[in-house]
């Protein structure tokens, strides 16, 4: 969540202000926020002091950290990882990666835009990915020689 500029008893004080008199105009001036800000504030802590504000303030639990657990098998767990970047003439692309987490294995890139470098790269990076490029965390095979021992061990298994 964004971190406000101001503290509680600033926001208090800027509330304040208004109910002394001052428009709502010249206060979002005079603080360089919006107004839409002021009436967010106001729908919320209208009527409080700083005391009982920094009682509102909810406090969330530290989550515990939990490894994911990704099940060697292909076709059954996808990530999906859009990216962008631009070419040197400032021509912005995207590319949506999809790849199988069992297998590492990355399965396809669209590009939102036709350019074919961008195109050529991709295709040749999805090549070296899958079938040159080892990876640790699947024995050090490159994904498409661990999605055939997957696969190879499977069939064995249902004979």
């Amino acid at each position: 969540m964004k971190q406000s500029r101001f503290t509680e008893t600033q926001i208090v004080n800027i509330l304040r202000e208004v109910d002394a008199g001052m428009k709502v105009e010249d206060i979002c001036r005079k603080h360089g926020m919006s107004s839409a800000t002021y009436y967010k504030w106001k729908s919320k802590y209208g009527g409080m002091d700083a005391s009982e504000l920094r009682q509102v303030k909810r406090v969330l639990p530290k989550r515990m950290a939990h490894p994911l657990h990704v099940e060697a098998r292909a076709n059954h767990q996808w990530v999906l990882d859009f990216m962008h970047d631009g070419l040197s003439c400032g021509k912005r692309f995207r590319t949506l990666n999809i790849v199988d987490e069992g297998t590492r294995e990355f399965l396809d890139a669209y590009l939102f835009e036709s350019l074919e470098q961008v195109q050529e790269m991709a295709w040749f990076w999805r090549l070296d990915y899958n079938e040159e490029r080892t990876h640790e965390s699947i024995g050090h095979l490159p994904p498409a020689a661990y999605r055939k021992q997957l696969e190879n061990s499977t069939l064995e298994l249902s004979h």
